[in-house]
């Protein structure tokens, strides 16, 4: 297991690191958005797929994940 949580937080580094250097490169946003999402922290990739929309506003992928925060963020508060 902590093998598995210190390749997740090289990821998380690996990631966040390319959007300071390339913040137009939309592949950045998307694999940090689902790194969160494996972790169940909704939140965070709602926040980073709404900075990812303003960088790449014409990137389907963004725009799909964005999505299915929102549908799990509802799903949490409703219970739906």
């Amino acid at each position: 297991m902590s093998q598995r949580l210190n390749k997740i937080d090289e990821a998380l580094l690996f990631f966040n690191k390319g959007i300071e250097l390339k913040g137009d490169y939309p592949l950045l946003y998307q694999n940090l958005g689902v790194v969160y999402g494996g972790l169940g922290k909704w939140d965070k990739v709602k926040q980073i797929m709404e900075q990812g929309r303003e960088k790449c506003p014409d990137d389907p992928e963004i725009h799909r994940i964005l999505g299915i925060a929102y549908r799990s963020l509802y799903s949490i508060v409703t219970g739906k």
